[in-house]
């Protein structure tokens, strides 16, 4: 920690981790080359940031402008509007929309099967009228 006057200024947490890892990694070299018996490092717990969602979203204005982009009339784009309304209507990972076969799509229920997703997990997953149009 820096001092200001007679203040303590905190690190940020990707300093602290920065400094920690480094200091982790010195400790685990001085026991390979037998200069420590064991590491005092070996468990500490590198600090971690919070995961924040974004402040704002996108307005229904905003969103129909994005998803306007692509041209429905030409292959690429067509495939490009139909990415987005999915990964929109069901909040799949990039990952898992790029493994989609056509057989795990179910148009009468208005589903997708996620087939090992996070966790290595299967899922169904509804999805919206206007992605399959």
């Amino acid at each position: 920690m820096r001092r200001r006057e007679n203040h303590v200024l905190s690190l940020a947490i990707a300093t602290q981790s920065h400094k920690l890892t480094a200091l982790r990694s010195w400790f685990a070299w001085l026991v390979r080359h037998r200069y420590l018996p064991l590491n005092p490092a070996s468990e500490l717990q590198l600090p971690r940031e919070e995961k924040r969602l974004p402040r704002h979203a996108l307005s229904v204005a905003e969103l129909e402008r994005v998803l306007d982009l692509p041209d429905p009339h030409k292959p690429l784009g067509l495939r490009d509007r139909t990415l987005m309304e999915v990964f929109y209507s069901t909040g799949l990972r990039r990952w898992e929309l790029a493994r989609l076969e056509l057989t795990d799509i179910d148009r009468e229920r208005g589903t997708i099967l996620v087939g090992c997703g996070k966790g290595k997990k299967d899922r169904v997953v509804p999805v919206g009228q206007r992605a399959f149009r």
